[in-house]
């Protein structure tokens, strides 16, 4: 799967990065919503994974931003704050809440994975 992380604290990203990676997905990965708009920009993602709050533009505007601009990726929000209420907007298919461990975030990403597709 093509999988963008958008979360501010460097430490996070940088272990959802690597435990997807090590899962054979390809993986993005911005600081916040601002950020991640431009990596969106002529690329196609099959997965959105979000932090709600960041810098700048919060996750939440971000998703309303790349849903308006046309992308279809699925987003999984990983916070500390959101309810489950935001699922279904703008592409939202599940929320996690902080902290999450590598089996959790794995496990829900790889969810959203057609069946027939191999990790990529």
């Amino acid at each position: 799967m093509r999988i963008l992380v958008v979360e501010d604290e460097k430490v996070t990203r940088d272990n959802y990065v690597e435990t997807l990676r090590e899962r054979g997905h390809y993986v993005e990965s911005a600081e916040d919503g601002g950020e991640a708009l431009a990596h969106i920009n002529g690329h196609k993602f099959d997965c959105l994974l979000v932090d709600i709050v960041t810098p700048r533009m919060s996750g939440l505007e971000f998703l309303a931003e790349a849903h308006k601009r046309g992308e279809t990726a699925l987003a999984v929000v990983v916070t500390g704050y959101a309810p489950d209420h935001c699922v279904g907007l703008n592409g939202i298919a599940t929320v996690l809440s902080k902290p999450v461990t590598g089996t959790e975030l794995v496990k829900c990403v790889e969810r959203l994975r057609p069946s027939e597709e191999e990790p990529s």
